[in-house]
């Protein structure tokens, strides 16, 4: 611990029983009392199902009873807002953990934290305001400014497979913003200059998208390099949650930061390097995390699922999980016979995939088991394949091909509807679906956010935890259009009147003169089109025939049934599920039949040879397969297990390796 660190001693025995005491933790072994007693430097590889939050909750605790500075504080990092959200809420329960949550201290996204502390202070040293950091609000704005423009400019950019919204600021020189952008045309072309000043102007206003500020943050520590020591005398004490979800330029950026100061601040870094599946902004920072040359400690042992599990899922890490590989700690003697089970099925037929698991499911798990948490099916590709039929080489492709109830967009609810009726839509779901319906409110107030923000010259609603109140207070001088949001939220969400393309129209004008109240402008370009009708699910909702499950596939087996939840690999990442089954897709290839050697046990881990592609197929393999608590299973085309000679050889090898095998002919 460097000697500026203002911690009153080190973390004793009876620290680290009252931490357990406070937060009600089970027994700690070793490596996670050592995680808790450290104050120096080091990364932590945390396995899935290692309980990393909670243990990240515990020693903050700790921090929060021995510190001992009013003016210099502990700074802790996540990669998103439902992580850093997640570590307040946890913080707030514990009365010594709110003195954690205001000053000195700071709790936010890697994003939130350039924002405060480096970018809007260059933006206001060099002239700019910041009104709002918003990659949507940001494109409309740029949109509006470009005016009849806007149609000639997106045609250009769609012909090198551009998009309008993928436009960023290239540089810190505002006043020639497509400097260093790769903007694909020359800065004497007219559509370069047209661009260059709509963003240009755009950002006078004080609007910026999201990954933009890294390129401010980086100004300013070029312009002055001494902010590195101020911020670590700031903060001499600096945890970063989910390391391995950082992209190369936060990775960086954070390191020229903190890490180069050793005397001044200690960095703790926490993640799995093997579950790096979401890359933003370019190159992921996965591959440099952990860090060889500094102190690296394990936690191997994973509270989520047995030693069945982590078996079966350990020689797909791509970084072997020190020290003897991925742990699992049993709960219960394990069966006499497998249940983990790889069902494999005729290539070009998936109709007995689904069933022949829910059925597993229904013969292993008992009443309680099922009650206790989620059953999934899950896959890399999960959006429709157009012309991707049974006999085409790449089918299965997609989720979607097991099931055709499914519908790829409602895999995510936390992704944005590109229209105001599908927030309605997809609100709706998630009623019938039994999800919270304070959670479907909030998605149509979403809607409605997007909506008027994109209809106003500035953004008037900010959105923070509960979308629905905000909005509500904006609407509160404008009681005709708040008496309109109320009623069509009753009528179409919690109701569920069917939302037909009919019933939308009658309803339109009325949304229209809404926007106009509240904003006082006309509609834009994009708030009119926010307003078109779209199928959201590709059928009306409470329509006869149509789906009434959120991508719930419902089996019933006598008396008993079970709700199997299908989705992608990234959207359950993080989450528990008491069943998962993992569904052969194609992206490039088929998933299983390029990584056959791992999951027949052939080859363990990675290397530099295995190439990109392969090494992102381990990493989603072993998110998928350290999902479930209580069974995993398989389903593999029979082509993935090669030709009739190599078939019965590859099929010992799994029963070997602890899989039960299940053909369905």
């Amino acid at each position: 611990m460097p000697e500026q660190t203002p911690v009153t001693g080190s973390v004793s025995d009876s620290d680290i029983a009252w931490v357990v005491d406070l937060l009600g933790l089970d027994r700690l072994d070793e490596p996670r009392r050592t995680f808790l007693q450290r104050l120096d430097t080091l990364d932590v590889a945390a396995c899935p199902g290692s309980g990393k939050t909670t243990l990240v909750v515990a020693k903050l605790a700790i921090l929060a009873k021995k510190w001992a500075s009013q003016t210099r504080g502990v700074c802790v990092l996540s990669h998103t807002n439902v992580a850093h959200e997640e570590i307040q809420r946890r913080l707030s329960n514990a009365a010594v953990g709110h003195d954690l949550l205001g000053y000195p201290h700071y709790i936010d996204t890697i994003h939130g934290f350039v924002n405060r502390f480096l970018a809007v202070p260059w933006l206001a040293s060099n002239g700019y305001k910041v009104t709002a950091v918003d990659n949507e609000i940001t494109t409309s704005i740029r949109r509006r400014l470009l005016g009849g423009a806007c149609s000639k400019v997106e045609f250009f950019l769609s012909k090198s497979g551009r998009k309008f919204e993928s436009l960023r600021i290239g540089s810190s020189d505002l006043e020639n913003p497509l400097v260093g952008a790769d903007f694909p045309a020359s800065p004497s072309a007219p559509t370069h200059q047209l661009t260059a000043a709509a963003m240009r102007l755009t950002a006078a206003q004080g609007y910026f998208c999201h990954d933009e500020m890294f390129i401010f943050a980086e100004a300013l520590l070029r312009d002055h390099p001494e902010i590195s020591a101020i911020l670590s005398r700031r903060f001499p004490f600096v945890l970063i949650d989910e390391m391995q979800d950082t992209s190369l330029r936060q990775y960086e950026l954070l390191n020229a930061l903190f890490r180069g100061d050793t005397e001044r601040v200690t960095v703790q870094r926490v993640g799995d390097s093997n579950q790096a599946i979401f890359e933003d902004d370019g190159e992921s920072g996965a591959g440099v995390f952990p860090d060889r040359q500094s102190t690296i400690l394990a936690l191997p042992n994973s509270f989520r699922f047995d030693g069945s599990i982590a078996a079966l899922a350990s020689n797909l890490a791509l970084t072997p999980v020190e020290p003897n590989g991925l742990q699992g700690v049993e709960r219960s003697p394990s069966p006499p016979e497998p249940q983990h089970t790889v069902f494999i099925f005729p290539k070009d037929d998936v109709g007995r995939v689904l069933p022949a698991y829910a059925a597993h499911v229904l013969h292993c798990l008992d009443d309680e088991d099922l009650a206790a948490g989620t059953v999934s099916a899950i896959g890399w590709v999960h959006k429709a394949k157009e012309g991707v039929e049974p006999g085409h080489a790449h089918y299965p492709a997609t989720v979607s091909h097991y099931w055709d109830g499914y519908r790829a967009t409602a895999a995510r609810r936390s992704a944005p509807p590109a229209h105001l009726v599908e927030c309605f839509q997809k609100a709706r779901m998630m009623v019938v679906s039994n999800l919270p319906v304070g959670e479907a409110v909030d998605a149509v107030a979403s809607g409605f956010a997007r909506f008027l923000n994109q209809a106003a010259s500035v953004p008037l609603v900010r959105l923070g935890l509960r979308p629905h109140r905000s909005l509500e207070r904006l609407l509160e001088p404008h009681p005709d259009a708040r008496k309109l949001y109320r009623e069509v939220l009753v009528r179409f969400v919690l109701d569920g009147q069917p939302l037909t393309e009919q019933a939308w129209k009658v309803l339109l004008p009325s949304l229209m003169q809404l926007g106009f109240a509240v904003t006082g402008s006309p509609l834009s370009r994009d708030s009119s089109a926010y307003l078109d009708w779209k199928e959201y699910f590709g059928s009306t909702i409470d329509a006869p025939g149509s789906h009434a499950r959120l991508n719930i596939y419902q089996f019933e087996d006598s008396s008993r049934t079970v709700d199997v939840h299908l989705s992608s690999i990234h959207a359950v990442k993080g989450q528990t599920h008491v069943a998962t089954l993992l569904l052969e897709t194609f992206k490039h290839d088929h998933f299983f039949g390029s990584i056959m050697p791992w999951i027949v046990g052939d080859k363990s881990g990675g290397d530099q040879k295995i190439g990109v592609r392969n090494s992102e197929r381990l990493r989603l393999a072993y998110v998928a397969m350290t999902r479930p608590s209580h069974l995993l299973c398989l389903a593999l085309p029979d082509s993935s297990l090669g030709g009739s000679s190599e078939r019965a050889t590859a099929k010992e090898k799994l029963v070997s390796r602890g899989w039960k095998v299940v053909e369905l002919e």
